[in-house]
C-alpha cells in the first residue's frame, strides 16, 4: 500500500484495493507498506505497518520500543516531522476556507529549541504486572488494541523525572507492593520533583514511600471519578517555575505547559502584541502564565494595565491569585467558566484565548461577535478546532500573524498562536 498523506492524528493515510481511507501507524507519507488491519468500519479502516516495503529517506530508528503508543513520530527525521506540522496547519485552516497572513507554507515557521526528547516536565506512568516475574514494568497501551504491554523506558519525560519514576519501580518491586494504578509526576526546569502514586487499596505496606516528601499517595478505593468526588491525598505539594524573569507557583494538578524553553519563545513573540493601556482578559488562564509573563509589570497611574485571569479549576485558580499576588498585585484572578465571565469583555478588551482540546464556548464565541473586542491573542494545541472557531468570527476579525511552535516533539500534536484584529468597520 502507498502511503500519501499525514492524517491530523499521527497516522499515515492510504486507500484499500476497495477504495476504503485506511489510517496506518508507523508510516511516512510517500512509503509503500505492508499493513495490518485491526479496525475495520464502514466508512474506514485503521492498522499498523508491519513491513516497509518501498522506505522514505526521512525514516529514522526510533528510541522506544512502544512509540507507538506514546510518539508515533519517532520514525521520522525532526526537520521533516516540522514540516509535516506546517502543513496540519495549513491544512486545518484551509478546511474553513481561511487564508493565513504567511500563505507560503514555507514562510509558517515552527519554533522549537531542537530538544526533541526528554523535554516534557509531566508525565503520567502506567504500569503492567508480570506474575511470573512477580513484579511491576512501565507499560503503554499497544495501538489498536486495550493490551499493556511491558517497556523498560519512555524517552519523552525529562531525565529528572525519568531517574525517579525507576527510583520508585525499584521501592515497588523490592517491596512487593500490589494493586499500584500509576504514578504522576512533574518536574521544575531545575529538577524538583512532585509526584502522586495512585494505588487500587490502601492497604498496601507503604513503609518505603513514608519519607519521601516530594511524594503523595492517592487511594483510589472509593474513587468514582464522578463530578465533585475528589481524591483522597496525603499532601499539598507544589513547585516554583520562572518564565522569563518572573517566578510561577503551580502545583500537581494546575494546567502548566509541559515544554517551558518553546513556552518561554511564544511569550516572547505574545509580547509583541500587548500594548501599554490594553484591557486584558485571560481566559483560560491556568495559573496566569500568560498574562502575568507579558503583563508590564512596572507600569503605574494612568498607564497602569488592568488584568484579568479567568479559569474554572481550583488548582488553576489559587495559584493563579498567589502569583498575581507576588508579580503583579493589579491583576484580579476570577474562578468562572469563560461562558460566565462575558460581561467583563467590552470593545477596548485584548482577549488571550488558551482554552483545551475542544476550543471555545459557543457562549464566548457568540460574545466575541456581540461585543467585537480589539485584539485577540489565540493560543491553541489543536488547530482543527482553533480553525472553528475563527471562521466563526471571520466576518469580524482577520488573522494578522501566525506562528507554530512545537511544544510536543515525536507526537503529532502541534501548538498554534494567531493574533486577530478587528476590521475597522466593525
Amino acid at each position: 500500500m502507498k502511503l500519501a498523506s499525514i492524517a491530523g492524528g499521527g497516522s499515515s493515510v492510504g486507500k484499500l484495493t476497495d477504495g476504503k481511507t485506511v489510517f496506518v501507524w508507523g508510516g511516512i507519507p510517500g512509503e509503500t507498506a505492508e499493513i495490518e488491519i485491526f479496525k475495520n468500519n464502514s466508512n474506514f479502516a485503521e492498522g499498523v505497518v508491519k513491513k516497509i516495503i518501498v522506505k522514505s529517506p526521512y525514516r529514522i530508528e526510533p528510541k522506544d520500543k512502544g512509540y507507538l503508543s506514546t510518539s508515533p513520530y519517532q520514525v521520522i527525521d525532526f526537520e521533516k516531522e516540522n514540516q509535516l506540522k506546517k502543513n496540519l496547519i495549513e491544512q486545518a485552516f484551509a478546511l474553513h476556507n481561511l487564508s493565513l497572513p504567511q500563505t507560503d507554507i514555507e514562510k509558517l515557521e515552527i519554533f522549537t529549541d531542537k530538544k526533541d526528547y526528554f523535554y516534557r516536565n509531566k508525565y503520567n506512568y502506567t504500569f503492567v504486572y508480570d506474575s511470573k516475574k512477580s513484579q511491576y514494568s512501565f507499560a503503554v497501551t499497544q495501538r489498536g488494541s486495550h493490551k499493556k504491554i511491558p517497556v523498560d523506558s519512555i524517552s519523552l519525560p525529562s531525565k529528572s523525572i525519568d531517574k525517579y519514576a525507576k527510583e520508585v519501580l525499584k521501592i515497588i518491586n523490592s517491596q512487593n507492593i500490589k494493586n499500584i494504578s500509576n504514578l504522576l509526576i512533574r518536574s521544575s526546569k531545575d529538577g524538583e520533583i512532585v509526584a502522586r502514586l495512585y494505588i487500587k487499596s490502601n492497604r498496601e505496606n507503604l513503609q518505603g514511600f513514608r519519607d519521601w516528601e516530594n511524594l503523595e499517595i492517592a487511594e483510589l478505593d472509593n474513587f468514582t471519578g464522578k463530578k465533585g468526588n475528589t481524591l483522597k491525598v496525603t499532601k499539598s505539594l507544589k513547585l516554583k517555575d520562572n518564565l522569563l524573569g518572573r517566578e510561577f507557583s503551580y502545583c500537581l494538578d494546575s494546567f502548566w505547559q509541559v515544554n517551558l524553553p518553546v513556552y518561554e519563545i511564544t511569550l516572547q513573540r505574545i509580547k509583541q502584541f500587548i500594548d501599554q493601556n490594553d484591557e486584558i482578559l485571560d481566559f483560560y488562564s491556568g495559573v496566569g502564565s500568560i498574562g502575568l509573563s507579558i503583563i508590564n509589570a512596572a507600569s503605574t497611574g494612568e498607564n497602569k494595565q488592568n488584568l484579568k485571569l479567568i479559569d474554572i479549576a481550583k488548582n488553576n485558580y489559587k495559584y493563579a491569585e498567589e502569583n498575581a499576588k507576588n508579580i503583579y498585585p493589579s491583576a484580579a484572578a476570577k474562578l468562572s467558566s469563560a461562558g460566565q465571565s462575558i460581561n467583563y469583555i467590552t470593545k477596548n478588551s485584548l482577549l488571550i484565548l488558551d482554552p483545551p482540546r475542544a476550543g471555545l464556548s459557543k457562549e464566548l464565541v457568540k460574545q466575541i461577535n456581540l461585543k467585537k473586542p480589539l485584539r485577540i491573542i489565540y493560543l491553541s494545541c489543536n488547530p482543527a478546532t482553533q480553525a472553528r472557531d475563527i471562521k466563526n468570527i471571520s466576518e469580524n476579525y482577520k488573522i494578522i500573524a501566525n506562528y507554530g511552535y512545537n511544544y510536543f516533539c515525536r507526537t503529532p500534536h502541534i501548538e498554534h498562536l494567531a493574533i486577530l484584529d478587528r476590521f475597522t468597520n466593525s
